[in-house]
């Protein structure tokens, strides 16, 4: 097994670690549950500025390179990055909205409901630890443990969202199903060995598109019940960690 399949893996079982302690770490002793999504909103709200929206821009670099040696470039070919992005974005909308309007109408939320945003989540998780070899490879340690700490705080705002649409079942079953997702793109990864430069950087954007609406998901739609002065504090954090892990590279 080589190096960098042994460190997505410790990075994995990271992420599973944090699935599994979210709803402890979202009920820090002596600090409200509001502040620590609020600051974990600004950190992941930092993190999509300052890395995710510039590493998008820099695949769509390197996939229009890629294109370019096949074939002419349309304004399609060229926006396919973003595009991928988008339907991310949209596919968890959906979603989202789907809950909503069932909790709204007072209707409980049916199985088959619980199942479409299971089956989301865990295909999300799947791609996303399924790419970390190649992350890390390409990005080097630091990024990476920083994509997976950011990726661990993500899921505990998604924990929080889970525990409020589908209480019961999330609690007994869900939770457990989404850290088998996380493993299981870990033994695709050792499997296949992925470095197609160009699927990486597909998966990297759907990927994108999921944490773009959680992070400004939980603070918009909920401001009554969050914390501008946490969230600003998770975005100067994050932002000066991005500037620190930068300058040490």
């Amino acid at each position: 097994m080589s190096e960098t399949l042994l460190i997505a893996f410790g990075l994995s079982v990271l992420l599973m670690a944090l699935n599994f302690f979210a709803p402890r770490l979202r009920r820090i002793p002596f600090i409200p549950e509001h502040a620590t999504t609020s600051f974990i909103g600004g950190f992941s709200v930092a993190f999509v500025f300052l890395e995710l929206l510039p590493g998008l821009a820099e695949h769509g670099k390197t996939i229009g390179t890629l294109l370019s040696e096949t074939g002419t470039i349309t304004p399609i070919k060229d926006l396919l990055i973003y595009i991928v992005g988008l339907a991310g974005f949209l596919t968890f909308f959906g979603l989202e909205k789907l809950a909503q309007r069932k909790k709204e109408m007072r209707v409980a939320p049916k199985k088959m409901d619980f199942l479409l945003h299971l089956l989301a989540m865990g295909v999300a998780n799947t791609l996303m630890t399924y790419t970390l070899p190649i992350n890390v490879e390409a990005e080097g340690f630091s990024f990476a443990l920083l994509f997976t700490l950011v990726m661990g705080l993500h899921f505990i705002v998604v924990d929080r969202t889970m525990e409020r649409h589908f209480p019961n079942q999330f609690h007994s079953f869900g939770r457990f199903f989404l850290m088998a997702s996380i493993l299981l793109g870990w033994i695709l990864a050792y499997i296949t060995e992925p470095d197609d430069v160009y699927i990486v950087a597909m998966l990297t954007a759907f990927i994108g598109g999921s944490v773009l609406l959680n992070a400004f998901k939980e603070e918009i739609s909920l401001s009554h019940k969050t914390s501008f002065h946490w969230f600003l504090a998770g975005s100067v954090f994050g932002t000066l960690l991005l500037v620190l892990i930068t300058k040490s590279i």
